[in-house]
């Protein structure tokens, strides 16, 4: 086969410049890659895909089940008085699970970029990557706290609509804010 021609041929034996060696080797690497033992080591495992999937499908289902829990809690702590509060918290989880949504580039962009430097394992782009990331969640999650702190209100006015009370949206900025 042409994969094992082409790797079965020593590197001293090609003649010409330096550059023309070094040109040579590359294609030798490359080649040596592409032949099926070299394949079959850079194959993932399925518990590794497993663990893949499963942390990414974990990003999509937390503020969903955080909302759930939230309501829930309200629900059961306030009893029979819980009609406000509950109501309070439809606009409320609404805006603050559309401004977390808007974040998922983070969650994506990161692992897209790990899981590629940790199978080159290029060890300083990991740590350059992480430094990165963390610089730019830190700067977005500073901007949405202010955004929700200041924004809250005309938001979950506008939101609401006219059927909204001084009561629900006093609830509901209270939550959002909180949260």
């Amino acid at each position: 086969s042409v994969v094992a021609d082409v790797t079965t041929i020593p590197l001293w034996e090609s003649t010409g410049s330096s550059r023309q060696l070094k040109l040579w080797a590359k294609l030798r690497s490359y080649v040596h890659d592409l032949s099926p033992a070299a394949a079959s080591e850079k194959v993932p495992s399925y518990k590794k895909l497993l663990s893949f999937a499963s942390t990414m499908g974990l990003v999509f289902i937390s503020e969903p089940l955080l909302s759930l829990v939230d309501t829930s809690v309200v629900g059961w702590t306030q009893g029979a008085t819980s009609v406000v509060q509950l109501a309070s918290m439809g606009p409320a989880t609404t805006l603050i699970d559309t401004l977390i949504y808007m974040t998922y580039f983070l969650a994506l962009g990161t692992n897209n970029l790990l899981s590629q430097g940790l199978a080159e394992e290029r060890w300083r782009d990991l740590q350059q990557t992480t430094s990165h990331i963390l610089a730019v969640a830190a700067a977005v999650g500073i901007g949405l706290t202010g955004f929700i702190w200041f924004a809250s209100p005309w938001l979950l006015q506008a939101m609401a609509g006219a059927s909204a009370t001084p009561e629900l949206l006093k609830y509901a900025v209270s939550y959002t804010r909180i949260r």
